[in-house]
């Protein structure tokens, strides 16, 4: 740019290029240095904003992952109780049969590539069904219909299906890492319980109640490859 302005100036005074021309020079070219500069400014600052909003939207999609969306919503607009009581619930409980034997027999990384494998399978199928996994711990994966304080629907027949999904999911993955002793133990039950967000760093929704008890020993007590199913959660199917 410089010799291009340099040229324009000596061609059209070749005999004479004067001080007032040179001042010209620099005017213009700082000038174009100002704009230059302004442009980089303002284009380093629109992309550091736009990095701070995609951070803050993973951050807040990862939130909302996390907690049911009443829960969620709360904390976003900081009025986030410190307990919440729900009715007409329904519960999953599941674990994985022959686990330990299984953890005995492969190596750690085998047996992490399992139930990431099945883990994610089975989050797949809540989310289709519009359930909202509480959390798993070790072999343990815990699913309850969306928690909402007002209105809420128990869905039973969505819970149920997505006991049966899992029962043929662990079929799939049994095959494919050959421990043919792999499969689920599932109970179901419908009651209420108070949850809550623990933690302020790494948060996680935990729920208590005697029926929280009760689904846990639904399962614990059930069958290899079978449902178990409380009293309480059929009387929500048949209605």
């Amino acid at each position: 740019f410089m010799a291009i302005l340099w040229s324009f100036l000596t061609e059209t005074s070749p005999s004479n290029v004067t001080e007032v021309s040179v001042g010209m020079v620099i005017v213009v070219t700082a000038q174009v240095l100002a704009v230059y500069t302004t442009e980089q400014r303002d284009r380093a600052r629109f992309l550091a904003e736009r990095e701070t909003r995609n951070k803050g939207q993973k951050a807040l999609s990862l939130m909302e992952s996390m907690l049911p969306k009443e829960v969620a919503r709360s904390m976003r607009q900081n009025a986030l109780q410190p307990a919440y009581k729900y009715t007409n619930m329904s519960l999953l409980f599941a674990d994985i049969v022959e686990f330990t034997s299984y953890c005995s027999r492969v190596e750690p990384e085998q047996v992490v590539k399992m139930l990431t494998m099945l883990f994610s399978a089975f989050d797949n199928v809540t989310v289709a069904l519009g359930l909202y996994k509480v959390y798993t711990i070790g072999d343990a994966y815990l699913v309850t219909n969306e928690p909402r304080k007002e209105m809420n629907d128990p869905a039973a027949k969505a819970v149920l299906r997505m006991g049966v999904a899992m029962l043929q999911i662990i079929q799939q993955v049994r095959d494919i890492v050959k421990h043919p002793g792999l499969d689920m133990r599932i109970g179901l039950h419908s009651g209420e319980f108070v949850a809550g967000v623990i933690g302020t760093k790494l948060l996680r929704f935990d729920m208590w109640g005697p029926d929280i008890l009760n689904g846990n020993m639904c399962e614990s007590k059930g069958a290899k490859g079978a449902i178990c199913v409380s009293e309480t959660f059929k009387s929500k199917l048949d209605r």
